[in-house]
């Protein structure tokens, strides 16, 4: 009997193992799985702001997007097909295209900017040599150069100085006049914010590339100092074009009897000839200087109604005194 009931559990047995191997696997997680994700990151072109976004599947990107609505339709915007395609064939490796300098920049800054949020770009910090740096650019004319003393520590910009060496015996020379005003208006935003990815100042726009590609120059002097290869160089320079926005919600109320819009030559009058009248007036002009193109096309103009002709003599005798210490150096004006 006992005999019987071992052989009866052993057949039992052997078929519920039977079953058990018919049985199909249960699935087991196998960890992570491959999945894509987007990063964008964003920087300053030769217009206005640049965004990359790229989709990255285990460490490789997939796609790129890039929207850059504020740069040059036939120049830089020309080119953004280009570097989609190519920052997904050579994995973020791409170059600068001639002609279109700023919006490879900005496309490059962009792009590390999103590399770094996906874990596909060192985050190590370049650092400077200190010291005084001299870069040059063209700026407005492609004959005149901007100058730029840049003085720099390990890791940021001290100080910046726009060196007067311009040429005026020809209109088609950089021009001092813009070119010292868009400088006044960069330097504090530039130290501020410690970036080059700046906007340019409105009726300046080329003097003001040539100031920031001038800084640029002095910038690539100081790390190359430091022993960094020519890539390293630019992905430190590059990252210098990102900055934080600047844009504000805050709302200011002003009061005034007369808002005039534009302070060229007839914006300034009438500004002027509302003040005489006994107005409060404000004046809203986009570019950094009163005159408009007036300023730069004759000779000097007396504004006010009630001005003297001795006084307007005056007028013209300091203008051209001004043109002549401009023009031939203060050895000829002694």
């Amino acid at each position: 009997m006992k005999r019987a009931f071992s052989l009866f559990l052993a057949l039992a047995l052997l078929f519920s193992l039977a079953s058990c191997s018919q049985q199909e696997p249960e699935t087991s997680p196998t960890g992570s799985q491959s999945q894509a994700a987007s990063y964008t990151g964003t920087a300053r072109g030769y217009g206005g702001d640049i965004s990359v976004t790229i989709e990255v599947t285990d460490g490789v990107i997939t796609a790129c997007t890039i929207d850059a609505p504020d740069e040059t339709p036939d120049i830089g915007g020309a080119q953004i097909d280009h570097f989609q395609t190519a920052i997904v064939e050579n994995q973020g490796q791409v170059d600068t295209v001639s002609g279109a300098t700023g919006t490879s920049n900005g496309v490059i800054a962009a792009l590390q900017d999103a590399m770094r949020q996906a874990g596909l770009l060192d985050t190590a910090e370049y650092k400077m040599t200190p010291g005084t740096y001299t870069g040059q650019s063209h700026g407005f004319s492609c004959i005149d150069f901007v100058t730029v003393d840049v003085t720099v520590d390990e890791s940021s910009i001290v100080s910046l100085s726009l060196q007067d060496n311009f040429v005026d015996d020809q209109d088609s020379y950089e021009n001092r006049y813009l070119c010292t005003g868009a400088f006044e208006e960069l330097e504090p935003e530039i130290l501020e914010l410690q970036s080059i990815g700046v906007d340019a100042v409105t009726g300046a726009t080329g003097s003001s590339n040539g100031i920031k590609n001038a800084i640029r120059s002095a910038l690539e002097q100081a790390f190359a100092a430091s022993g960094y290869s020519e890539n390293e160089i630019n992905t430190a320079i590059n990252a210098m074009f990102m900055t934080p926005s600047s844009k504000t919600d805050e709302v200011v109320e002003l009061s005034c009897d007369v808002v005039v819009v534009g302070a060229g030559a007839a914006g300034t009058v009438a500004s002027l000839a509302a003040l005489d009248s006994g107005a409060s007036v404000l004046n809203i002009e986009k570019t950094f200087r009163w005159g408009g193109q007036s300023m730069m096309t004759g000779g000097p103009k007396a504004y006010s109604p009630d001005t003297t002709e001795e006084q307007a003599q005056a007028i013209l005798d300091t203008y051209e005194a001004t043109i002549a210490n401009h023009r031939h150096g203060e050895e000829d004006s002694q």
